[in-house]
């Protein structure tokens, strides 16, 4: 979850940056922008006090959290580790 607003002038290109970020290197993950002046009891329910925060979750459970200061090779490289887990065993078991 990218909790972000209108206003926040790095969240104009670290949103971008994010979505292509999951698209092209984890496509199973999925990408939900949300705004905090519109959706503030969203963004309270999740703790979420400052922009941009990210959350991300694996299987529904907060796995971690990003906020403020933040890139996104620090993000990729958050995400990489559970994901490859994640999704290496939901292959094996596959085959």
């Amino acid at each position: 979850m990218y909790f972000s607003t209108p206003e926040c002038n790095v969240c104009r290109v670290l949103r971008p940056e994010t979505e292509n970020l999951l698209s092209s290197s984890f496509p199973n993950m999925v990408f939900v922008y949300v705004d905090i002046v519109r959706e503030p009891e969203l963004a309270a329910r999740h703790s979420v006090f400052s922009v941009p925060t990210v959350i991300c979750f694996f299987e529904g459970r907060e796995f971690f959290r990003k906020s403020r200061v933040f890139g996104i090779r620090e993000l990729a490289d958050a995400i990489a580790r559970p994901y490859e887990l994640m999704y290496k065993v939901a292959s094996d078991k596959d085959s």
